[in-house]
């Protein structure tokens, strides 16, 4: 059985927490053993529950009290006895990948985008330079499209034959279920197309 540690940034409701819940329930449960770690938040503890998925709360959302965090996230890495770690999120993936790296277990980072533009010069240098050097102890980076790889592989924050696309999945039967009534569609002009857009905006 292949034991892997997932790591995040946050835990609170969003894409990143959503995808690896939805990772977390379809991975075959006699192949993998999971462990799911981040802040407090208690929105994925409470979808991991059925699954009965422990979910650890540990902070790796800030970068102060460095030391005592890697150290944390050390002992959770070698505590679950974990073959992989699976990073999502900047904190976790500087925390986590050091950790692996430090215990010997390789680290994928999932990369679920690559936000910088508000940095100062300062701290844009710094942040690409880390991610660079992060990058060398990363198994694998994975992208969530093709045009972050493209950006990621420019910038040296990804390297060729280290860096995957893996699109965010959708549970179809579960938008489906929670699909409510359909009601009687407005008209539109023969041969009018209607485009439609869900998502999350925020500052870059």
């Amino acid at each position: 059985m292949i034991r892997v540690l997932e790591l995040l940034t946050t835990t609170a409701l969003g894409g990143g927490p959503r995808q690896v819940y939805h990772l977390v329930r379809h991975l075959p449960a006699d192949e993998f053993g999971v462990s799911v770690a981040g802040p407090g938040d208690r929105w994925l503890a409470e979808q991991l529950q059925p699954l009965r998925v422990e979910a650890v709360e540990v902070a790796v959302d800030t970068l102060r009290g460095f030391p005592l965090t890697l150290r944390r996230t050390l002992r959770l890495v070698r505590e679950t006895r974990a073959d992989v770690v699976h990073t999502h999120g900047k904190g976790a993936g500087l925390y986590g990948r050091l950790a692996a790296w430090l215990a010997g277990v390789p680290a994928v980072h999932t990369s679920h985008g690559i936000h910088y533009e508000s940095y100062s010069g300062v701290g844009r240098r710094a942040y690409l330079a880390l991610e660079r050097r992060l990058s060398r102890i990363t198994h694998t980076l994975i992208n969530v499209s093709d045009s972050q790889e493209a950006e990621a592989l420019a910038l040296g924050v990804a390297r060729r034959g280290r860096s995957s696309v893996v699109v965010n999945g959708i549970d179809v039967d579960e938008l489906a279920a929670r699909a409510p009534p359909a009601r009687p569609r407005r008209w539109r002009a023969a041969g009018a197309r209607a485009l439609r857009c869900v998502a999350r905006l925020g500052p870059g």
